[in-house]
């Protein structure tokens, strides 16, 4: 059985809690607020879960967050972008062999999927990219929903 998180009040009180919560822009913030606030009337971290359809593990770390941090916490960090393995003119060459056959382009296959573009994408750029990555790639340029 889990051990009932208690809130760490140091980061606010229930009422500014509620304040946050109401006068919360951002859905995913008000979400995580929404958890603290139930946290605070004593309810589970299971409970809470079911209320606003997470994972009790998400609550937890939500919880646990904000007794780090506050509402600083509860806050996504922003990651860089990562930098695209592909180039602009490279992603122009790519699809202007998805719009041909797999055949036409060299590959002996008849139709474009992940491990056609993977293959032919090694062949033409010697880079190697996983299957996952060449789905996306085919994603970016509208090939697949």
């Amino acid at each position: 059985m889990l051990k009932q998180l208690e809130i760490e009040e140091k980061w606010g009180t229930y009422a500014e809690v509620v304040g946050l919560y109401k006068t919360e822009p951002d859905s995913r913030l008000k979400i995580r607020l929404l958890e603290i606030k139930l946290a605070y009337e004593g309810k589970k971290s299971e409970e809470i879960a079911e209320i606003v359809a997470e994972a009790g593990s998400t609550v937890r770390e939500h919880i646990n967050r904000y007794n780090r941090r506050g509402y600083e916490g509860l806050k996504d960090i922003a990651h860089p972008e990562a930098e695209s393995i592909m180039n602009d003119e490279e992603m122009a060459e790519i699809n202007a062999a998805l719009m041909q056959s797999p055949r036409e382009a060299g590959i002996n296959s008849s139709n474009w999927t992940g491990r056609t573009v993977r293959k032919w994408i090694e062949r033409k750029f010697d880079k190697k990219v996983g299957q996952t990555t060449s789905y996306n790639i085919m994603h970016r340029l509208k090939y697949t929903n």
